[in-house]
């Protein structure tokens, strides 16, 4: 399926490693601004056991969140970079986005239209067995 031509899909690589990059760390925010929050509604209540509670709830929904985000952040630097393994990433998150409704189904729906057009497989060069194939027949 070739929609787009190759110049277009530079352009939308870009855009693609960019919208996964923020997404990544909007995310972390996110982390950070809730944790933070947690941890506040534990400081203010001034009880002891409270506050270990919301400390360790706070820490494991930041380190969650974190753990989340980054890779969404890895690939969008392997696409930027236009790192063979950033495109296979990419998709993965995407299809993994695509539960998230509803800005994670409308990037990871555009992630994987742009990332698997047949020109994608081209500019990233083939990265596994059944790609070889494909690319063959294409040139």
């Amino acid at each position: 399926m070739d929609v787009l031509s190759k110049k277009e899909l530079e352009t939308h690589i870009t855009v693609v490693g960019w919208l996964q990059i923020a997404n990544g760390l909007l995310g972390i925010v996110w982390g950070v601004f809730f944790a933070t929050l947690i941890l506040g509604a534990g400081l203010a209540i001034d009880e002891p056991i409270i506050l270990r509670m919301t400390a360790l709830t706070a820490a494991a929904f930041g380190g969650l969140m974190l753990v989340l985000s980054l890779p969404g952040i890895v690939a969008g630097i392997g696409l930027l970079c236009r790192a063979p393994w950033g495109r296979i990433m990419t998709l993965v998150v995407s299809v993994l986005q695509l539960v998230l409704f509803p800005i994670g189904t409308l990037l990871g729906g555009y992630s994987i239209f742009v990332l698997s057009q047949r020109a994608a497989a081209e500019v990233f060069g083939a990265c596994c067995a059944l790609e070889q194939p494909r690319m063959q027949a294409a040139a």
